[in-house]
């Protein structure tokens, strides 16, 4: 999902500057009146906001799929994580292990990072125990990267909006295309979940 998004992202950039050329040229027309260069920006305008459209609304599909999906992913873990006994057990061992000051600070960590960082229910829990032993070890964060991805995802929805569907009205749309590039390709993994 990842590459086809930027992919998409770079084919818009390449066709917007490819209008902007155009457009360019027809400022630089000198056989065109005032009113006549004015009237091809507008037909020029007028067509590219049909290829605006059309990215706008491919981009915002695959968005909507990616949501879609880890929402649909989180729903299938949880109840795995629910009816797996043996993650249920180990969950209560650490819970108990850290209750009795069994773990120092690295060992935790280590359990944590390798079985539960991405159970949020778990680190809750997790950070309740360390609470209530009063261990000098660090809570986890506790964070939601579900929430996080969608959340950020929408964001990007906002993103299209501002930089593709009105892009060519918008002056700052080749900073904000390079910043959706930059920010995709960096904290996202292949099926856009957020990995920060």
């Amino acid at each position: 999902m990842k590459e086809k998004f930027l992919r998409l992202l770079n084919e818009y950039e390449n066709e917007r500057n490819k209008i902007m050329n155009k457009i360019a040229k027809v400022d630089d027309n000198e056989d065109l009146t005032i009113e006549g260069k004015k009237k091809q920006k507008e037909l020029l305008q007028s067509n590219f906001h049909k290829v605006e459209e059309k990215y706008a609304k491919l981009l915002n599909d695959i968005l909507d799929q990616a949501i879609t999906a880890v929402q649909e992913n989180n729903k299938a873990e949880m109840k795995r994580r629910l009816s797996d006994t043996s993650y249920q057990v180990g969950l209560s061992n650490i819970i108990k292990g850290i209750e009795l000051g069994a773990y120092d600070e690295m060992a935790l960590h280590e359990i944590v990072n390798n079985n539960y960082i991405e159970d949020m229910y778990a680190l809750k829990l997790i950070n309740g125990a360390i609470n209530k032993s009063g261990v000098a070890i660090p809570r986890f964060l506790e964070e939601d990267r579900v929430k996080k991805t969608i959340d950020y995802l929408n964001r990007e929805k906002e993103q299209v909006e501002d930089y593709v569907e009105n892009g060519l009205g918008n002056r700052s749309t080749r900073f904000g295309i390079m910043g959706m590039n930059d920010f995709i390709g960096e904290k996202f993994d292949g099926g856009l979940k957020y990995i920060g």
